[in-house]
């Protein structure tokens, strides 16, 4: 992932020098807070709510960033998770626990986008990229013993999934006022996935130098049967400011 901090540093230091001319950009820093829904294929479904992820976080680092001259636009949204801490003890039957022991994740969605509409009521873009997933989820599965005395059995293990996908969708802005405005974005691909979505809306206020956004964010991947993750549901609230030049 070294690659990906250069990228943003290097995306964050020429924004000065662009601002100069005529290029635009912005810089947005948030919080997003989502319920985890994982599917594996042998059927067995488990969850790691926003509860746990408020107890025992580790770290989780959002960002967004884009540039924009005339109609084109680059942009780049990083989401990180680490949550190595925190036991979500499940009980698959009596005397067998599943235990997922920590869950750490990337999320990374580079593309480029074509402005079709940017007047005084809304701001309506298309865009193509990738959105690279990574994600690494250890277990442990502990059966008791059904002999008195003797210790239970622990089988310790790690799933991980690493995925690039093409993507397409649409983002905008519809103004509702000088200062408030409603942002979206939806696309949708495939690639190593069988097929992933994602889409988030909600609202924002302007000012000066910097917005203030909210709303709703989800995720989904459909993995396909070839890894032990079957399917990954991820959505929930999120909260930021969007710094611009």
């Amino acid at each position: 992932m070294l690659q990906v901090w250069l990228l943003i540093s290097a995306l964050l230091a020429a924004g000065p020098t662009f601002a100069e001319g005529d290029w635009k950009g912005d810089l947005q820093i948030y919080g997003w807070l989502p319920q985890n829904d994982i599917k594996l294929n042998n059927g067995y479904e488990y969850k790691i709510t926003r509860n746990d992820i408020l107890e025992d976080i580790d770290i989780f680092l959002m960002t967004a960033g884009r540039l924009s001259k005339d109609r084109w636009s680059f942009a780049l949204d990083l989401v990180y998770g680490d949550i190595s801490n925190k036991n979500f003890d499940e009980q698959l039957l009596p005397g067998v626990t599943f235990d997922t022991g920590g869950l750490e994740t990337w999320v990374v969605t580079p593309n480029i986008g074509y402005m079709i509409v940017d007047d005084e009521q809304q701001r309506f873009e298309v865009y193509a990229g990738a959105r690279y997933f990574w994600l690494e989820v250890d277990s442990k599965v502990q059966i008791e013993s059904i002999i008195p005395g003797r210790p239970a059995t622990v089988v310790e293990g790690s799933d991980r999934m690493e995925h690039w996908d093409a993507i397409a969708g649409v983002r905008g802005l519809y103004y509702l006022s000088d200062h408030w405005y409603i942002p979206y974005s939806v696309n949708v691909g495939t690639g190593d996935s069988d097929f992933t979505w994602s889409a988030w809306g909600g609202g924002g206020y302007r000012f000066d130098s910097f917005d203030l956004t909210f709303g709703w964010r989800y995720l989904t991947y459909d993995v396909g049967s070839d890894t032990t993750i079957d399917e990954i549901d991820i959505s929930g609230p999120f909260g930021g400011a969007m710094f611009r030049w």
